[in-house]
């Protein structure tokens, strides 16, 4: 990914985050769906029926042959990561977020929010409630 990509991709996520929190805080870190993202909260998949695509905006990125990053809003220390064979399968998953927190909310992923990240189609979705929920956003790098 060059330089401009990341850029312009990032640009994308700020203006996500900034429509999706209403009263929380926002953080964004990304973490990249190889597994190998340590970061302090950031995660990749979504659930909640909040699956609708929203374009990515970048030409290079892509789901299936460089894996996801994603954000997490009003996050401490959940993590989510949603691999590119995860993507390739695009079998239905439920996924732990958990992280360093101190409780876990799930993110389920559907086949169908699968073939968006597969056609390089960032997604959102909200995790389970535990007291409170999370937007998730999956996009492709």
């Amino acid at each position: 990914m060059t330089r401009k990509d990341f850029l312009r991709s990032s640009l994308g996520v700020v203006a996500l985050m900034i429509g999706c929190s209403k009263d929380e805080p926002t953080r964004a870190d990304a973490a990249t769906g190889s597994g190998s993202g340590s970061d302090s909260g950031t995660s990749t998949g979504s659930d909640s029926g909040m699956g609708s695509g929203v374009d990515s905006g970048t030409s290079m990125a892509s789901c299936t042959n460089n894996g996801t990053a994603t954000t997490i809003s009003a996050n401490h220390g959940h993590v989510l990561v949603v691999s590119k064979a995860d993507v390739v399968a695009g079998a239905e998953k439920t996924y732990s977020i958990q992280g360093t927190a101190l409780h876990d909310h799930l993110v389920t992923v559907t086949a169908s929010d699968f073939a968006l990240l597969a056609a390089n189609t960032t997604i959102m979705k909200v995790s389970t409630e535990t007291d409170h929920s999370h937007t998730c956003t999956v996009m492709c790098v």
